[in-house]
């Protein structure tokens, strides 16, 4: 049985098109397979460190410094505010100390409660490859062995999904669709680490004899493995009834096989279909891999320009696995199919992430996550929210402002109270048949804006009559132009739209409607324009439609606030 060793996917391939890296901290050039790589095979977190916040040897040299953390909806955004990690990597001890950093910091604002750890970098951390660390492991029949390495820790493994713009910069000039499916297969292929592939079967009784299924580093599908196209390799195998057989993967390689499936509890034996694998395979034709190599068990995926070669066709069935590795335990049904998990961004001073890259990346980590739970046939399920979005409240809710209402299907707004109470989730209206039932259809102080409010707001528990629309605040039109005629005192004159003094009454209400000081439609304060929030100025104004809406909640909003002032000062 193996030793648990690092597992990674190669950057790019080496096909036309595809830049190549510049030499990495190992010297090496372009990207290549870090899986087993004698420099970081080793690699272990500083478990001491992580539990009890002993000083790693990096710090007691003054060589890390202080982290600006923020917990956003879907990920930990980890800043090394001081730049005095070692940025980008020059040895395996600088990837090894930003890791113990990163997850140092995670933990100091969210509890260890995590089954799986998947960082990415703001940088360029020069390392050529992604890869899974596994940490511990209780399942039985899968081909590893089972250890814990962690101790108390529920976390199982720890990825490193490198430069987060790395999928753009392999894949950006073949389009958005390469870029998100390649993206989903790479991550897969890191996350089903964790269970694959590590099973042996050969031809022999109860499958002995040399291993058929294995291809790179003992640890993913063979390429001449029927594996359907999974994101573990291998390939999908047309079998052309001649002999010989062609390959049909394509860049959409990222649902796993119903062999995988079942290696990671989430599918039935009994729902394992056939498969087979390519014995003294000839390629045809001077088919070459991505590479650019004749094709060995050890070569990637064949995602373009399909092979075709000659030989023996030896099936195999989820029994003949079942005989060399034992049944998998906890068997489906009784393994987990849901993993608490965590997104880690971890930045350096030189390269942050502005707010607008963070938002981009909230959208990337739930395709990573989509991408798992889709791969999977909906059967496995990441858990990785932070930080829950609202549920938007219905009318009568109590809220802060517009964005915690509902808006469908009638848009409802904010309405503020006073003495600090919360607001309340409404809506303009008509009349009292477009509110709730125990509710009523109010005009709010007498200024002819209408809006759905609770019979609890009145003291009788009646409805109001709804009275006309009074006249303006301001002064009729033959009196002449005036500043404010209903200002006649220091502070809010109560129903006074034009009194500078009520522009706060409730706090923080805009003043109900500032510019509106005559019976005619009146100009904006700023003198370009129509007053927005003049009701004479509805018809034929200046103002758009959204202009016009706005105005429209500002001004139910303060009316709102005076009434419920005065009824207070009754």
């Amino acid at each position: 049985m193996r030793a648990p060793y690092l597992f990674a996917l190669t950057f790019t391939l080496a096909s036309p098109g595809i830049a190549q890296a510049a030499p990495d901290f190992f010297g090496r050039e372009g990207y290549y397979d870090l899986s087993g790589a004698p420099e970081i095979k080793d690699l272990r977190l500083d478990y001491e460190y992580l539990r009890t916040g002993r000083p790693t040897s990096a710090e007691t040299l003054g060589l890390v410094g202080a982290a600006t953390v923020q917990t956003r909806r879907n990920f930990v955004y980890i800043e090394d505010t001081d730049g005095t990690l070692t940025i980008p990597f020059r040895s395996s001890n600088d990837l090894q100390t930003a890791f113990n950093f990163a997850l140092r910091e995670l933990y100091q604002v969210h509890p260890d409660e995590f089954v799986f750890v998947y960082l990415f970098t703001s940088f360029d951390p020069r390392v050529g490859a992604f890869f899974y660390a596994p940490e511990a492991n209780e399942t039985r029949g899968i081909g590893s062995p089972r250890y814990d390495q962690n101790g108390p820790s529920p976390r199982e493994g720890f990825v490193f999904m490198n430069y987060w713009q790395s999928m753009q910069q392999m894949y950006g000039q073949f389009g958005a669709a390469v870029v998100r499916a390649q993206g989903r297969s790479i991550f897969n292929q890191e996350a089903g680490h964790r269970w694959a592939s590590f099973i042996e079967l050969g031809t022999g009784n109860n499958g002995s004899g040399t291993d058929l299924l294995l291809g790179r580093d003992e640890g993913h599908w063979s390429y001449f493995m029927n594996s359907g196209g999974s994101p573990m390799e291998g390939n999908a195998w047309f079998d052309n009834g001649n002999g010989t057989f062609t390959t049909t993967t394509n860049l959409q390689n990222w649902r796993f096989s119903q062999l995988d499936l079942y290696l990671m509890g989430l599918l039935p034996k009994e729902m394992v279909e056939p498969f087979f694998v390519i014995q003294n395979p000839v390629v045809q034709g001077g088919g070459r891999d991505l590479y650019g190599q004749v094709p060995t068990r050890s070569s990637p995926p064949q995602i373009i320009e399909p092979v075709t070669v000659s030989g023996t066709r030896t099936n195999f069935t989820i029994d003949n696995v079942i005989s060399r590795n034992a049944n998998r335990a906890p068997a489906f049904g009784a393994a987990p199919n849901t993993w608490r998990v965590v997104f880690v961004m971890l930045a350096s001073r030189t390269a942050p992430l502005s707010e607008p890259d963070r938002t981009t990346f909230e959208g990337m980590v739930d395709n990573y996550a989509a991408g798992f739970h889709e791969g999977t046939g909906n059967r496995g399920t990441l858990d990785y929210s932070l930080i829950e979005d609202p549920v938007p409240l219905p009318i009568g809710g109590e809220c802060t402002d517009n964005s915690n209402c509902q808006q469908t299907p009638d848009p409802l707004f904010c309405l503020p109270r006073s003495g600090g109470a919360p607001g309340l989730c409404t809506k303009p209206c008509a009349d009292a048949s477009s509110c709730p039932g125990d509710w009523c259809c109010a005009d709010l102080s007498g200024t002819g804006s209408l809006a759905c409010l609770p019979k609890t707001e009145f003291g009788d528990g009646q409805c109001p009559v709804i009275s006309q629309p009074q006249p303006d605040a301001g002064v009729s039109d033959d009196a002449g132009p005036s500043e404010c005629s209903c200002n006649t005192g220091e502070g809010c004159q109560e129903g006074c739209a034009c009194d500078p003094a009520c522009a706060m009454v409730p706090a923080p209400t805009p003043n109900l409607c500032a510019c509106d000081l005559s019976y005619s439609c009146d100009p904006a304060a700023n003198g370009e324009g129509n007053c927005a929030c003049d009701p004479e100025c509805d018809e034929g104004c200046g103002c758009t439609t959204t202009q016009q809406n706005s105005a429209s909640v500002l001004g139910l909003a303060g009316a709102f606030g005076l009434l419920l002032l005065r009824r207070r000062r009754r």
